[in-house]
């Protein structure tokens, strides 16, 4: 673990170790974040670059992003780095703010939900690092309701969502996902964006990974 991943991941414990609303508590809080915010790891949300309004969309995201992770520190495990968990963190919230410019500014995402490019940025972001993408992929591989579990292609019970995350997580093609699943891509791939764009997967995944 590197020097800021450590010292990151020692303040976020030394944050936890002291009641809330605590002046100890917010000073580490407070530097925490000061080193967030100097380490040039937070996601650039490329994905997103073209839209209108994007640095504005990026620093108002920026900003809820660290209230949320001061309010939820309590929910932070120590044996992932921070960053990897701010990172989450900062996507889902990233999403709530473009959908609010998307409702009252008109914002367009193409046609491209935004869901679908939220997982994209998760699992296939070329920025991630392997940290990032491992609490993405223990999340799915513990399914702690067993949704990811439940949904799946017709009566195929072995080709459901999970699965397909974990393959996507792996860094494996759609092709190779068709070949070992038995399903054409076109099933694989619209059951996919089916089932990632629906509001209880979302919320599901948003309730765990912020």
């Amino acid at each position: 673990m590197c020097q800021l991943a450590e010292q990151l991941r020692q303040l976020a414990i030394e944050a936890q170790n002291n009641p809330s609303n605590s002046v100890a508590r917010r000073k580490a809080l407070n530097n925490l974040v000061k080193l967030i915010q100097g380490s040039g790891q937070l996601s650039r949300q490329k994905r997103w670059s073209q839209l209108p309004n994007f640095e504005e969309i990026y620093q108002e995201s920026v900003n809820d992003a660290f209230v949320k992770f001061c309010k939820s520190i309590d929910n932070y495990d120590p044996k992932y780095p921070v960053m990897a968990w701010v990172n989450h963190i900062f996507r889902w919230c990233f999403l709530d703010v473009v959908s609010r410019y998307r409702t009252h500014t008109l914002v367009s995402l193409d046609d491209e939900a935004a869901e679908e490019r939220l997982f994209k940025e998760i699992v296939e972001g070329e920025a991630q690092s392997k940290e990032d993408v491992k609490l993405f992929r223990d999340f799915i591989e513990s399914d702690p309701e067993g949704l990811l579990r439940k949904l799946h292609i017709r009566r195929d019970r072995n080709t459901s969502l999970q699965r397909i995350l974990i393959f996507l997580c792996e860094g494996r093609e759609w092709k190779d996902i068709s070949i070992t699943s038995g399903h054409p891509i076109p099933t694989l791939s619209s059951f996919y964006q089916r089932s990632i764009k629906k509001r209880k997967v979302v919320e599901y995944c948003r309730k765990y990974l912020q």
